[in-house]
């Protein structure tokens, strides 16, 4: 035999064994989407003890949708659909789902957290979240935060789409809500521990007024401007008075004044 001819029947040879690695995995492939789904896993995210939605709820939502999971063919099952399916659900910040070759479908699902509840003058009530979207109240779960209300005229409806983090870079002519300054409030008092713990309302009035978890002062806040510099104003106030002095003596404490809080005295 020839080397040519030997070269020949090497080419042939490794032809016909690609030829058939090609039909395996496309036989594979095949089977794979023809395989059924034999396991539905759900991993809720229920940091800061949040509940708005459950494992039923996300299987209510796709079976809504015509997926049981279970039994439905590899090929039928559309992560970015299903994904898109959960993410419509209110409560929802974020999903991911992801399939593996054994037949499991997971599903990751990130709820959103809301960071202060606004009831407005029409009885509307509502959450604003800590990404500054509104978010509707849930009849599954109440999330303890800080309550906003008093001269609120905001509706949900209107102000659904707005994302009040965001509101002054995008567009400078959209109108400045008293939802702005809420947000602004309520997101300075929840990013620090201390304050968080000794603020339970916030008052919309001509002057924002913050009303403690323990004590009867009325804190006068003033309106939105400076209040990183006003809120630890009150902060190094508690600090410093806690065991020397009685608060409750005090009726109203007013930061509205530069470099001072000026402290007025309760009726005896």
């Amino acid at each position: 035999m020839t080397d040519k001819t030997t070269h020949i029947l090497k080419t042939i040879a490794y032809s016909i064994a690609a030829l058939c690695l090609v039909m395996l995995a496309i036989y594979g492939y095949t089977k794979q989407m023809q395989m059924p789904m034999k396991e539905f896993v759900i991993n809720i995210d229920r940091t800061n003890e949040l509940n708005f939605v459950d494992e039923d709820d996300i299987k209510e939502l796709l079976l809504n949708k015509g997926y049981k999971v279970i039994g439905d063919n590899y090929a039928t099952i559309n992560v970015s659909n299903i994904e898109q399916t959960i993410d419509n659900d209110p409560s929802v910040m974020k999903s991911q789902a992801y399939k593996s070759i054994n037949g499991t479908l997971t599903i990751d699902v990130t709820q959103r957290t809301p960071l202060v509840r606004v009831m407005n003058t029409r009885n509307d009530s509502y959450y604003i979240d800590q990404l500054g979207k509104l978010m509707p109240l849930s009849d599954k779960h109440s999330q303890r935060v800080l309550v906003a209300n008093g001269n609120v005229f905001e509706s949900f409806g209107t102000f659904y789409h707005y994302d009040f983090s965001k509101t002054e870079a995008q567009d400078s002519i959209l109108k400045h809500t008293k939802l702005d300054d809420i947000y602004r409030i309520a997101k300075y008092i929840n990013d620090d521990e201390f304050l968080k713990a000794q603020i339970e309302q916030l008052y919309v009035d001509k002057d924002f007024i913050l009303i403690p978890k323990v004590g009867n002062q009325n804190i006068i806040l003033g309106d939105a401007s400076n209040v990183k510099i006003k809120l630890d104003k009150l902060k190094a106030f508690y600090l410093q008075a806690f065991n020397k002095i009685d608060i409750n003596k005090y009726s109203t404490l007013n930061l509205k004044y530069a470099n001072q809080i000026v402290c007025t005295k309760a009726a005896q």
